[in-house]
Formats: structure tokens, C-alpha cells, sequence
């Protein structure tokens, strides 16, 4: 229900698609559309070797 009211208000998801924790709102809005966490994301990047 959550991730559904999320899209309808156009804040993209709610819980990271990696390990379900909640996305932070700061996130959300700084990165419209997030689907991971910043820790996931930064792990994603890594292991397709577009490290920061």
C-alpha cells in the first residue's frame, strides 16, 4: 500500500527494492524515481563497476 501511494503521489518508491528498508524521504525527493537505498545503490554501482 505503501509503495501504491508513493507512485500516486509521484515520490517514486518508498522501500528500497534491495533489502525492503524504507528509502528516506530526503532521498526521494533529491533523486526522483529512487529505487534503492543509498547504501544499495552505492553496492548496485560497485558490482556493475560504476564505483563513485
Amino acid at each position: 500500500m505503501r509503495h501504491a501511494q508513493a507512485q500516486l503521489e509521484g515520490e517514486g518508491q518508498i522501500d528500497c527494492a534491495s533489502c525492503s528498508k524504507p528509502i528516506p524521504c530526503d532521498r526521494r525527493k533529491a533523486v526522483p524515481g529512487a529505487i534503492r537505498c543509498i547504501h544499495c545503490q552505492s553496492t548496485f554501482e560497485k558490482s556493475k563497476g560504476r564505483g563513485l
